[in-house]
């Protein structure tokens, strides 16, 4: 399990988004070299909006599966 964790990355982006906000050069860099996507972004508030909800994990989760499929190394969706 030791170094486990430094192949774990964290990238900042928007789901709501269409490339899902990334540059174009982290974009190229990850096509490249990510092999598992844990998706864990979402709205789970309780107050919010139903159209705000949907945007987010519903269309959200649609923009990250359809940008993960020009992963070139891609083994799993998590």
């Amino acid at each position: 399990m030791e170094g486990l964790f430094q192949k774990v990355v964290a990238v900042d982006g928007d789901i709501t988004l269409n490339g899902l906000g990334i540059s174009l050069e982290e974009t190229s860099i990850l096509k490249s070299s990510v092999s598992i996507v844990f998706h864990s972004a979402a709205n789970i508030r309780f107050n919010a909006r139903l159209e705000e909800l949907l945007k987010s994990n519903t269309e959200g989760t649609k923009n990250l599966i359809e940008w993960s499929k020009e992963l070139e190394k891609l083994k799993a969706f998590v």
